[in-house]
């Protein structure tokens, strides 16, 4: 793995790490969200937008993960 490669990866997890904690999400709700993510992919592996990554998932997020849970299973 390169150096900008590397640089790229560690802003990009130091930028969810900081989106996390501004929104006070405990590690389930961490969890929850990468596992829609998944069941999303597999549901549908060529979405509409094909750069989508679990990243600008966790970015573009708004609302807390207990919101989106309980909103899924009413």
């Amino acid at each position: 793995m390169s150096v900008n490669v590397m640089s790229v990866s560690f802003l990009q997890l130091d930028t969810v790490c900081r989106v996390l904690l501004d929104r006070q999400w405990t590690v389930g709700e961490l969890v929850n969200a990468m596992l829609r993510f998944a069941q999303t992919t597999l549901d549908d592996p060529s979405p509409p937008q094909p750069n989508h990554t679990l990243f600008d998932e966790l970015i573009g997020t708004e609302k807390p993960a207990v919101a989106i849970l309980l909103e899924t299973s009413l």
